[in-house]
């Protein structure tokens, strides 16, 4: 996977190559404003872990899952902006020196964990809307005969691209965002084979209990079952939006040419036989109202190169403009040019209006940072104080003193107190 990855080694991992190639992207894009963000957990004891919490002398925060309208968020969980390729693996590394691994029989560094790297890709890119295509030049003789010509590389044909690349329409911003979640599932255990005793037991059982419940969902969605086991599991959980939401997924499994281990690589191959089953049908995250203006800009720049054709067909040219008179032409040009202007209304309305919504949508994410913010603190303040009521209870049973009895009854009220 190249979640243990580090710059002196020679072969590189999945997540390595990703990021090589996607900020290559990034690089070689022009007009276009990049945002990563990058987030690393795990699930040990399917309890989610955030992996670049830094400050050890606080409590780490309890990470939860939140199933918002866009999709399934972390609360809690740390998000870094990263700007290059060596930014990433720096997180990367901290992420990794922080996951759960123990030592078995089949795996000196075995992981305990099933570790999730998410990369978050927002782009914002500038567009300039081009006429779809020019129409020919047609030429009118005085007896009403059109002829359509060829551009020639005379000062009429230089004039008219001159007036078509000034006359571009700037589309204003498109804004896209994606996730990609680079998931390391921990291998399925066996207690005889690993040798796993006590605290490696149980996390044994809740890695096979994750890989099962995810089986599970697999299975549902390849036999399109109506009812899809997403909460059996946290890891479930989480991948639900990779799993069959809008989305495109790929499983890699590792398999040993071992004999002994063969009845193992066939299960995994069966498993991962049924992952590629998943049809999914992605589309790109695109706000509805950009897509409108766009498509209006679009047939704007259409219809001025219209204009600019007919103008050049009639420029100068006494006969023709005295045709279209009188086959009534000059009506479909007045047609073609309250169309023009309906359309710049509309669009300078919808521009008006998308702007005034993104401002709304600006003010609705700052509030939610702070309702989230507040939400996170009175759920660390809320453990804390059952924290310390179930201290106050086993100090309770273990006292004999009436009096230190109580007291501690009475603290003990008054964390029951603070907790509800």
């Amino acid at each position: 996977m190249g979640s243990s990855w580090s710059a002196d080694m020679e072969n590189q991992g999945v997540i390595p190559c990703v990021m090589d190639e996607m900020f290559s992207r990034i690089d070689a894009a022009t007009n276009t404003d990049f945002t990563v963000k990058v987030s690393f957990v795990e699930i040990h004891k399917e309890e989610v872990r955030d992996l670049l919490w830094t400050n050890a002398a606080a409590p780490r925060p309890v990470v939860t899952i939140r199933e918002l309208p866009s999709g399934v968020s972390l609360a809690g969980a740390s998000e870094r902006s990263v700007n290059s390729r060596e930014d990433m693996s720096h997180v990367l590394m901290q992420g990794t020196l922080m996951r759960a691994v123990a030592s078995t029989n089949m795996n000196s560094r075995s992981s305990r964990s099933h570790a999730i790297f998410t990369i978050t890709l927002e782009q914002r890119r500038r567009q300039l809307v081009r006429p779809a295509s020019a129409p020919p030049a047609v030429d009118y003789t005085p007896g009403g005969t059109a002829i359509t010509r060829a551009g020639s590389p005379d000062s009429t044909d230089t004039d008219t691209s001159e007036e078509e690349e000034e006359e571009e329409i700037e589309g204003g911003d498109e804004y896209l965002i994606a996730k990609m979640h680079l998931v390391d599932l921990a291998g399925s255990e066996r207690a005889k084979r690993t040798g796993a005793q006590g605290a490696r037991l149980k996390e044994a059982i809740n890695i096979n209990k994750g890989l099962l419940a995810l089986a599970k969902v697999i299975t549902a969605l390849v036999e399109n079952q109506s009812h899809v086991p997403y909460r059996d599991s946290k890891l479930t959980r989480l991948l639900q939006d990779s799993l069959g939401g809008n989305s495109r997924t790929v499983m890699i499994a590792c398999v040993s040419p071992a004999d002994i281990n063969r009845e193992e690589s066939l299960n995994t191959l069966r498993y991962a036989d049924r992952a590629r089953r998943i049809k999914n049908k992605p589309v790109v995250n695109r706000d509805p109202i950009a897509a409108q203006l766009s498509a209006l800009r679009q047939q704007i720049a259409n219809l001025r190169a219209e204009n600019s054709a007919l103008k050049n067909a009639l420029g100068g040219d006494a006969a023709a403009v005295a045709v279209f008179a009188t086959r009534g032409q000059t009506v479909a040009s007045e047609a073609l040019q309250e169309a023009y202007d309906d359309l710049a209304v509309r669009c300078n309305a919808l521009e008006v209006e998308n702007a005034r919504q993104n401002m709304e949508l600006d003010q609705a994410h700052n509030e939610l940072k702070l309702l989230r913010s507040g939400l996170l603190h009175a759920e660390t303040e809320r453990d804390q104080v059952m924290l310390r009521m179930e201290a106050l209870q086993q100090a309770l049973a273990a006292s004999s003193d009436e009096a230190v009895k109580a007291a501690l009854q009475q603290d003990a009220a008054a964390a029951s107190a603070a907790a509800a």
